[in-house]
């Protein structure tokens, strides 16, 4: 089911958009350009969350692809460069043991680095590793160690402070893979928003008190700035983040939804305390965004009884050292005062954002997708902690739900919501890798992919009104299951679509599309 509720003018839009979008699906269509063979070969991925495909200035794939291995042993990987035109460039065979795990690719100028954490159980060692390539030939340049890290044993404390335990880590923690970082091995790994600094933290959970060990790097990987952080009792940490500077920004949720925001210069060691107070309302589903040096970005979601209740944006300012903007959107009350049928909508339950754009003149795109993890005789929870508690091979599924699409004004006001009525479900061993809704903004369209009942649809929306342009069809999932890591908007209407062939997942292709 699709629905459209602009906040203004709702019945005359109605009316009048109805005859508009039927005259231009006849004008617009999808153009299958090129389809190829594509990388990924072993119908065993592990669970996303994992950079594996950027674009690097609309020009170019950079691709990291399993193409055998299976939940155990070793496994190979091809990284690989790829134009728009679908042609390699050059493509590198990469062989992993069972203990690492491949995590992020950055690009800084003519070096491509491939991040890698390696989980040694015997010696008690977590590694951080990286490979470096030359970003034109495919040249390997160097292997290293960037970091290690001894791993003592767990040590719990009253009011100690903990790490948030969010979907990906029940999802990994649960899985069979023998590769994928143990909960006590793991790192972090930020960018700044110019690519020019990069943080790397691992978690030191042996002490009374939760220590952070954060490592700040230039972009070719220089080491700049390095230091311990502690983690404040009865916080949650929900995550780090670099800026341009080199500071270290930390936010941390409380008890019944209070919010801490630091920001931490490492050279030194002086710190900045920001908190919003707790609310009646449960918070959850933190995303924190760097604006600029002095100024942070957290997005979260509010819910009352279980159900989504409104969306949150607080803007934290450190230069003035306050709380700069408090914006609270009340979603609830959107859906109560339009009579929606609740039942129709699958209930407001389990929303989580998966895409946040800025589409200029102070206007973004939210869109939240219904994402669940269901284990039998294991709870997942929205603010449970990090613990090695949670890890060990569970019989689980993921889920990706209806999808809720919020037009967000300069006056900061909801203009319209749409909701896509759909419903996917994977075994919880690849997570989210082929089922979720991917989106974009071009040309002042909001730009839509996913999957419902074994087809794989399209749909593009006005940005002013929220009105359907196109509804169409890339084929059906018995022929391809969606590879989402890899698929990508691109200038002039292009999309770029890979997916696994057939049932087995043995083999992939990768399309170009002309959506216009």
């Amino acid at each position: 089911m699709y629905t459209t509720i602009p906040m203004t003018r709702f019945l005359k839009i109605l009316i009048i958009a109805i005859p508009l979008v039927i005259v231009q699906e006849m004008l617009y269509a999808q153009t299958l350009i090129k389809e190829v063979p594509f990388i990924v070969a072993s119908p065993f991925l592990e669970p996303d969350g994992r950079r594996l495909s950027i674009v690097v200035a609309d020009s170019f794939c950079i691709n990291l692809g399993k193409v055998s291995g299976g939940t155990k042993g070793a496994a190979v990987y091809v990284l690989e460069k790829r134009g728009l035109d679908l042609n390699v460039a050059w493509q590198v065979t990469l062989q992993v043991g069972r203990q690492e795990n491949f995590s992020e690719l950055f690009v800084a100028g003519d070096t491509l680095s491939v991040f890698s954490v390696l989980h040694d159980l015997k010696r008690r060692k977590a590694s951080l590793k990286v490979y470096q390539f030359h970003l034109k030939t495919g040249d390997r340049l160097q292997e290293t160690i960037l970091l290690e890290n001894n791993v003592p044993s767990w040590q719990d404390a009253y009011g100690k402070g903990q790490v948030l335990a969010k979907m990906e880590d029940f999802v990994r923690s649960g899985s069979s893979h023998q590769s994928l970082t143990p909960v006590q091995y793991a790192y972090q790994i930020s960018f700044s928003p110019s690519g020019s600094k990069v943080a790397a933290t691992f978690f030191d959970y042996s002490k009374t008190t939760l220590l952070l060990q954060v490592h700040v790097f230039d972009g070719r990987l220089k080491l700049l700035h390095q230091g311990a952080i502690p983690v404040d009792g009865g916080f949650l940490y929900v995550g780090g983040f670099v800026n341009d500077r080199g500071d270290y920004f930390i936010l941390n949720t409380g008890k019944e939804g209070a919010i801490a925001a630091i920001r931490y210069n490492l050279a030194t060691r002086k710190s900045q305390f920001l908190l919003v107070s707790p609310s009646s309302t449960a918070r959850i589903d933190f995303q924190l965004e760097v604006l600029d040096n002095d100024r942070i970005l957290v997005r979260s979601l509010a819910e009352r009884g279980g159900e989504l209740a409104g969306v949150m944006f607080t803007t934290f300012n450190f230069a003035d050292e306050k709380v700069e903007e408090i914006v609270y959107l009340d979603v609830n009350a959107i859906v109560d005062s339009l009579s929606l049928d609740r039942s129709t909508l699958s209930g407001l339950a389990h929303y989580k954002q998966v895409y946040y754009i800025d589409i200029g003149n102070q206007s973004q795109v939210l869109v939240l997708e219904k994402r669940n993890y269901i284990a039998p005789g294991f709870l997942y929870g929205e603010t449970q902690a990090l613990t090695p508690a949670i890890q060990g091979v569970r019989r689980a599924q993921v889920e990706a739900g209806s999808a809720m699409i919020l037009c967000i004004g300069p006056e900061k006001k909801i203009k319209w919501v749409n909701f896509i009525e759909k419903n996917q479900t994977a075994i919880a061993n690849e997570g989210f890798f082929g089922i979720g809704i991917l989106a974009d903004v071009r040309q002042d369209q909001v730009q839509l992919i996913f999957e419902d009942k074994g087809t794989i649809h399209y749909r593009t929306l006005q940005i002013a009104d929220g009105a359907e342009v196109v509804d169409g069809v890339l084929g059906s999932t018995d022929q391809v299951t969606l590879l989402r890591p890899y698929c990508h908007w691109l200038a002039n209407d292009v999309f770029i679509m890979a997916g696994k062939r057939g049932f087995s997942g043995r083999s992939s292709l990768i399309r170009k599309y002309l959506i216009n």
